[in-house]
């Protein structure tokens, strides 16, 4: 396992994040990429992934991370930290400093309502919260063999 290599940390970046075949696909005018253009699992199912079965690992979540419900869900399945680079840069880019830091200013207001209707007052407060898992994702869980319930009651 990773822990027993020595790592004590990773970035788990999923669909939604850089699509580098997309990038490619452009860079070499070459349509061989895009049916790899979708390709991959979700930032959030990964980070649950690597949390239940590498405990001891700390978690950057990445790649998808658009808004700050998105980043608090990463949070409440075991990331650590969440990295938002795409999402920043593009407003930059196109909309000038103004429109970062609007963004950016947006992203952190969504993450404090977010912690306000769950009762949290920090980020510190996620890793014990009891989610109810369902729908797709739930699924997708159960594919990936990691059991839904193990985050059902983890605050009590």
């Amino acid at each position: 396992s990773l822990a027993q290599a020595g790592v004590r940390a990773v970035d788990v970046s999923g669909t939604g994040g850089t699509n580098f075949a997309r990038i490619e696909g452009r860079r070499n005018s070459s349509r061989w990429w895009t049916p790899l253009a979708s390709w991959g699992l979700p930032t959030p199912l990964c980070v649950a992934d690597v949390a239940v079965n590498g405990p001891n690992i700390e978690i950057l979540a990445s790649g998808g991370v658009d808004d700050g419900i998105s980043a608090l869900k990463c949070l409440c399945l075991g990331a650590a930290a969440v990295g938002n680079a795409g999402g920043v840069l593009w407003r930059l880019r196109n909309q000038g400093l103004a429109g970062a830091r609007k963004y950016t200013a947006n992203y952190l207001r969504q993450m404090q309502v977010g912690l306000a209707l769950m009762g949290k007052r920090s980020l510190d407060d996620l890793g014990q919260v009891s989610l109810v898992i369902t729908g797709r994702f739930k699924e997708l869980l159960k594919q990936r063999a990691v059991n839904p319930k193990y985050y059902w009651r983890r605050g009590y």
